[in-house]
């Protein structure tokens, strides 16, 4: 009897999780399944008997779509490797974690959300809800944090909806998608269109300012810099084996060759490009002599033009992944990485995990992965002067994915980001694009440009208004050429406004479940 009972609830919170996926590379409907994708998990919630069967029925929900969304991990693994059921079992941990989070958005919804009677503050309610429990990912308990494909990401690609992030950064684009579908699951519900009519003039209303800020934006543009990006496609395993060693260097050093040709201001390389571990300095501020002459005997540099390079950095007890600015021959600046991946720079529970991760793994292949767990966080970032009066602001890889290293940034003098990355580790999944993606929301949360470097791509140029303007697609060996496009300096406090609307919802999230499970108020009466 329960069976029969549960199967349509769960047959819909799978729905709902299948859509949701389908909002995100590669699947890309987000424009269009963004708009409905919980409706299902709604009406699955509506009948649900009580609170934890609507937590369990959420839960089921989000572990299906991030399944999909993941679906690039157990490929990835193998191919570090890592045995099917080591590559399986990561995979499906990382969904049921992310599922923690939908699980406590099913319970608000049936402890307090559903009871609010005025549609337009349960709407409110709604988007507020999953703002928070999206917002609650970035807890350093899940990993250091994780906010790997919010909702409102789906939106990045129409660009007069994206400009919103401007305002309240990737959230708030999550929460007006959320707080239009409830309106809409609410029209249903109580037959009133003019609830949809609501819905569509709302956004509507967001589309249009969306559209005038492109616009008034794009007059002010001025172009500054000319750059090249060198996207050397060097296959992930052979970077590090040292018999082909030589072999990379020279691919490096024609690559810079042509991309000395058009002096440029910048040339920026991805991620460890150079195949061998500099040393540093004992105070860890430099690079020794000796180090920068042989790497400048390898990477032909010309006057005037700033060489911004990812680099492994040792300083022979502990290694760096960090960026390293070159000028006229001379170090200018390194930044050293401060978010690191979890399981790949740094191992959670290392005591505990590693005897399991040496049984599961392929050694003799990947040694690299057995020794995951040795890379060292950088100090507090500082945006670096790499060209006069240019100051540039830097993130590692996975760093891009958190909006507050490019806002520090920006708030710090930066007036350019820079992202130097290795999504070779990927291969040809939906893991790059989806990375691709949060870079470009970086640009229009800070209205600063952003160059990016990826070994295998995608490399790219952005303006500050989320454009691409300059692009070099996966697996290709290339120099990208390109230019930089300013703002006037912007007001920071837009970046402020970023800050604070997730905890607006986390607050006004409490209060309403707190309000309605003490029966101290009537939310929306």
């Amino acid at each position: 009897m329960f069976i029969k009972k549960i199967n349509p609830l769960l047959l819909c919170s799978l729905a709902s999780g299948v859509l949701f996926a389908s909002c995100f590379p590669k699947f890309n409907f987000g424009r269009l399944t963004g708009w409905f994708c919980l409706i299902p998990l709604f009406w699955s919630l509506s009948r649900a008997g009580n609170a934890r069967q609507g937590a369990w029925l959420a839960f089921a929900a989000g572990v299906c779509g991030n399944l999909f969304i993941f679906n690039w991990i157990p490929v990835t693994l193998r191919a570090g490797g890592a045995h099917w059921p080591a590559a399986w079992t990561a995979w499906i941990l990382l969904a049921a974690v992310i599922g923690v989070f939908w699980a406590g958005f099913g319970f608000c919804m049936k402890t307090a959300v559903e009871r609010i009677k005025n549609s337009l503050v349960f709407a409110m309610a709604v988007g507020a809800a999953w703002v928070a429990f999206e917002f609650l990912r970035l807890a350093p308990v899940v990993f250091g944090g994780f906010p790997w494909c919010y909702l409102g990401y789906a939106l990045i690609p129409v660009q007069p909806l994206a400009q919103l992030a401007e305002i309240g950064g990737v959230p708030l684009l999550g929460f007006l998608m959320v707080f239009t579908q409830a309106l809409i699951w609410r029209a249903f519900c109580r037959r009133q269109t003019k609830l949809i009519a609501l819905a569509a003039l709302i956004v509507s209303l967001a589309a249009g300012w969306g559209a005038w800020r492109l616009r008034s934006l794009t007059r002010v543009l001025n172009r500054t810099l000319d750059v090249a990006v060198i996207q050397g496609n060097i296959y992930q395993y052979e970077k590090w084996d040292d018999g082909r060693a030589a072999h990379v260097t020279a691919v490096y050093r024609e690559m810079t060759r042509e991309a000395n040709s058009t002096n440029p201001d910048l040339i920026v390389y991805p991620e460890s490009f150079y195949p061998y571990a500099l040393r540093m300095e004992s105070s860890g501020a430099s690079l020794p002599a000796s180090d920068r002459i042989e790497f400048f005997k390898d990477i032909p540099m010309n006057k005037g033009t700033a060489y911004l390079g990812g680099l492994v950095l040792t300083d022979h007890r502990r290694f760096f992944n960090s960026v390293v600015c070159f000028l006229d021959g001379a170090e200018s600046g390194i930044y050293s990485k401060v978010r690191l991946v979890p399981f790949g720079e740094y191992l959670p529970f290392r005591w505990a995990i590693m005897p399991v991760l040496r049984f599961f793994v392929n050694a003799e292949e990947t040694p690299v992965i057995v020794t995951t767990g040795e890379v060292t966080p950088g100090p507090t970032p500082m945006p670096i002067e790499v060209l006069p009066g240019i100051k540039a602001g830097f993130s590692v890889c996975y760093e891009a994915v958190f909006p507050v290293i490019a806002r520090a940034a920006r708030r710090r003098g930066a007036k350019v980001l820079v992202n130097v990355t290795n999504d070779g580790w990927y291969l040809d999944t939906a893991a790059p694009h989806q990375h691709f993606l949060m870079n470009i929301a970086r640009t229009i949360e800070t209205r600063l440009p952003l160059i990016r470097a990826a070994n295998t791509g995608i490399s790219a140029v952005i303006n500050p208004l989320g454009k691409v303007t300059a692009r070099a697609e996966l697996n290709t060996r290339t120099v990208l050429s390109g230019f930089i496009e300013e703002l006037p300096q912007p007001s920071l406090l837009w970046a402020e406004s970023q800050t604070a609307f997730p905890w607006l919802c986390l607050f006004f999230t409490g209060i309403t479940v707190v309000a309605k499970l003490s029966n101290r108020g009537r939310i929306g009466k």
